[in-house]
């Protein structure tokens, strides 16, 4: 009898914890998406209101690290739900 309970308490933390890890990973890419806003945001406004080139470059720079940043996260969540659902 104690012996099945404590098998149940097993799989119901086992099930816990790919709740909690599915959420985690949703954090993640949130969180890859907002700095990538972030950046992108911020290459938009250096190329927009400077005209000096370097600041001109810097945008571009950071407009193109935003857009790499915001689609590595669509990347990694997919690869990680997809191992997750092997789990």
């Amino acid at each position: 009898m104690a012996e099945e309970n404590s098998h149940d308490l097993v799989e119901e933390q086992t099930e816990y914890s790919k709740t909690r890890t599915y959420f985690s990973n949703e954090r993640t890419l949130l969180s890859y998406w907002r700095t990538g806003l972030s950046f992108f945001v911020l290459g938009t406004f250096l190329v927009r209101f400077f005209d000096n080139i370097v600041w001109v470059i810097a945008g571009a720079i950071s407009l193109v690290f935003g857009a790499v940043l915001f689609f590595y996260g669509i990347y990694r969540f997919a690869r990680r739900r997809k191992q997750l659902k092997r789990m």
